[in-house]
């Protein structure tokens, strides 16, 4: 078994999607007592549907942010 934080590492994605993929019923993952670390077999890291939220969460891009002119300068020169 592996803990959330570990799962999020070998996935290489944030421990917040983990959680979220947890939440969804897509990684299957137990806990001993509520708000005991969560417990998940590594064999469901593999599985077809958490490698594809992975290829979902991986392919996301940041919408560009408008810019105008003097957008560099961090305070006005005024």
């Amino acid at each position: 078994m592996v803990t959330l934080q570990q799962a999020a590492h070998r996935l290489g994605i944030s421990e917040w999607n983990v959680k979220r993929m947890i939440d969804r019923k897509v990684l299957p993952a137990t806990q001993a007592v509520p708000c005991a670390p969560w417990e998940i077999s590594p064999d469901a890291l593999d599985s077809p549907a958490v490698q594809q939220m992975i290829d979902s969460v991986r392919s996301r891009q940041c919408p560009p942010t408008p810019r105008d002119e003097g957008s560099d300068l961090l305070f006005s020169e005024s």
